[in-house]
């Protein structure tokens, strides 16, 4: 998509400045106006190649579109309507949760979110015990409460080292 766009602001940019060159009556930089048009209406070789340049651009245009974008998000069901939260909304909200349960700060919690799994490594402050178990089953009232407790499984993962706090 990118390439796309670059291309058809190189294009944008070479019809103003040849138009502009045209428009004063200076010879062309490339390609005059009316040698274009001609070509256009006549068809020909020139024709074909822009009508091949345009039929590219325009599948990439639909190809980048149509397909499947880069952002994970699903629906979660609320007591009033469904909404749709993005995956890293959700991590972070897990991230909250796992953290308020172990006891430690909001930084010593990562949370990573697949289609059917969230993994979360909780590293807990030297000197004190983590529950797993706890931080799970908080984690599972949270997906409950937002509706992907069925379609979601937990993992909790503790670091052997712990953080000085």
């Amino acid at each position: 998509m990118s390439i796309a766009l670059i291309l058809a602001m190189a294009l944008a940019i070479l019809v103003i400045v040849e138009t502009l060159l045209w428009g004063r009556d200076l010879p062309p930089a490339l390609v005059a106006p009316d040698a274009v048009r001609a070509a256009m209406t006549e068809g020909g070789f020139f024709g074909g190649v822009v009508a091949g340049i345009a039929l590219v651009l325009g599948l990439a245009c639909l190809w980048g579109a149509l397909a499947p974008g880069g952002t994970h998000r699903r629906i979660v069901t609320t007591e009033r309507a469904p909404i749709v939260v993005d995956d890293a909304i959700l991590a972070g909200g897990l991230s909250r949760t796992c953290a308020h349960a172990a006891g430690v700060s909001a930084t010593q919690v990562t949370t990573r979110v697949t289609r059917h799994r969230a993994l979360i490594a909780v590293t807990p402050s030297s000197g004190f015990a983590v529950d797993a178990s706890e931080v799970e089953r908080a984690a599972g009232e949270l997906l409950e409460v937002l509706g992907a407790g069925t379609h979601m499984k937990t993992r909790v993962e503790l670091a052997r080292k712990g953080n000085l706090s």
